[in-house]
């Protein structure tokens, strides 16, 4: 689950937006854990969603996988 979310930067340039925000994660049976993730939205014409592409620390969730499948 994602909770806790702050957003600590915006950006809107045309139909496309960014933003960086704090979250704190929690995978099932282990601890909550802040971390940033960093949100590219483009939109269509008429301000629907075409893409969102999500960048995260890939090395934290990678460990807590491997220890939920422990």
């Amino acid at each position: 689950t994602m909770s806790a979310v702050q957003r600590l930067q915006a950006l809107v340039d045309g139909d496309r937006a960014m933003t960086v925000s704090r979250v704190t994660v929690a995978f099932t049976g282990r601890e909550p854990f802040e971390t940033t993730v960093c949100d590219l939205w483009h939109f269509d014409g008429t301000g629907k969603i075409r893409a969102m592409v999500q960048f995260c620390d890939t090395a934290r969730v990678a460990l807590e996988l491997h220890a939920m499948a422990k």
